[in-house]
């Protein structure tokens, strides 16, 4: 029965999947050229101009309330603490 276990079903190696290795890529630059105010980590100027690339590829959009009013909803956010439960998160 063992030999029809995957044992790891839902991971890949990125050096294998060209793909998987742009989006390791990607986070990369936006974790070392990416800032939001309520980031205090110093930037890496020499990845920011790939970052701005990033950010300008990113998706931008608006979502109609229930109440009538919009919110702006954004393809990169950054999120504080990804502890459970914690809801706070900070919009590109």
């Amino acid at each position: 029965m063992s030999a029809h276990i995957v044992p790891e079903p839902f991971f890949v190696h990125s050096d294998l999947t060209t793909a998987v290795r742009l989006a390791d890529i990607v986070a990369y630059i936006l974790n070392w050229g990416f800032r939001v105010p309520k980031m205090t980590k110093p930037r890496r100027e020499e990845v920011r101009p790939f970052a701005d690339m990033v950010f300008d590829l990113s998706y931008k959009g608006t979502h109609l309330m229930e109440d009538g009013s919009t919110r702006t909803l954004y393809g990169i956010t950054y999120l504080e603490d990804l502890s459970v439960g914690t809801r706070e998160a900070t919009d590109a």
